[in-house]
């Protein structure tokens, strides 16, 4: 799996971990944090559960409260607290590895205190919490070595594109458009991004709006149709063809997978 958005990572009880080269245990002790775009794959350590493999599927619930949470403990489900979030386009671009941390105590604090609100019923967080979740990505992100976190620097006029791109997705941008921006001609402008970023500008557009249709199908309630308008395709037509060719599936399939829903493995809802 990969997505367009950080993961961070922490697990109530043992279980399951997460393989990049080598496996990344998810238990009370640790916080793991994988950047936008980075391959990963999960599975259940099947000695640790009472989930055998014929039963096993990447999907799970939302837990209510404290005497749910003791009963999925008892029936050998993994409690699992993911938060998904983006830092912007340069610190979103930070070397893609898996980081595990060594849980701090003030990171222990407020994922209690995050699990609290999320186990009275709470569905959406007032702003001391949220100030909590915020809290809680800075203190595990600031643990990322410094080398791996800033991105080799940037030409300006290529911040200054990429900006312009990303603030106007649901717009037409053609490279005449583009290249005005930063005062080029067509085909210089165009040799000077792909120099930079490897893809050409219409490819690197088409990357960014299905990054942020994946974000959309994954977190909000938006239609296709609406996700399809809002990341600049012509039509829903149009958008699911692209999406399958980048993705291998089409969009609504996409949403379907990886929806939470009632069946084995459970998890809080995202906290973002």
């Amino acid at each position: 799996m990969s997505f367009p958005y950080w993961r961070l990572y922490w697990n109530k009880n043992e279980g399951a971990y997460i393989y990049k080269h080598k496996r990344f245990d998810l238990s009370p002790e640790k916080l793991i944090l994988i950047p936008p775009n980075t391959l990963f794959s999960t599975d259940l350590d099947c000695n640790s559960t009472k989930i055998g493999h014929n039963r096993y599927n990447l999907v799970g619930n939302r837990v209510k409260d404290k005497d749910e949470e003791n009963l999925c403990i008892q029936q050998g489900k993994i409690l699992h607290l993911f938060v998904h979030f983006n830092l912007g386009n340069q610190l979103d671009n930070a070397s893609q590895e898996i980081y595990d941390f060594n849980i701090l105590p003030e990171q222990k604090r407020l994922i209690n205190k995050i699990l609290n609100k999320l186990l009275v019923g709470s569905i959406e967080f007032d702003v001391h919490s949220s100030l909590d979740v915020y809290q809680l990505i800075l203190l595990t992100v600031n643990q990322i070595p410094t080398q791996n976190l800033i991105p080799q620097k940037m030409e300006p006029r290529i911040i200054q594109v990429l900006d312009y791109i990303h603030f106007r997705l649901d717009q037409r941008l053609p490279n005449s458009y583009l290249a005005k921006e930063i005062n080029m001609s067509v085909n210089s402008f165009t040799r000077f991004f792909k120099d930079h970023l490897k893809n050409s500008p219409q490819e690197y557009i088409r990357k960014v709006r299905i990054d942020k249709s994946c974000s959309l199908l994954d977190h909000s309630t938006l239609t296709i149709d609406e996700i399809s308008e809002l990341c600049g395709f012509s039509d829903r037509f149009h958008f699911s063809k692209v999406f399958k060719k980048v993705k291998g599936i089409p969009p609504a399939e996409y949403k379907k997978r990886f929806i939470l829903n009632e069946i084995q493995t459970v998890s809080f809802k995202n906290a973002d």
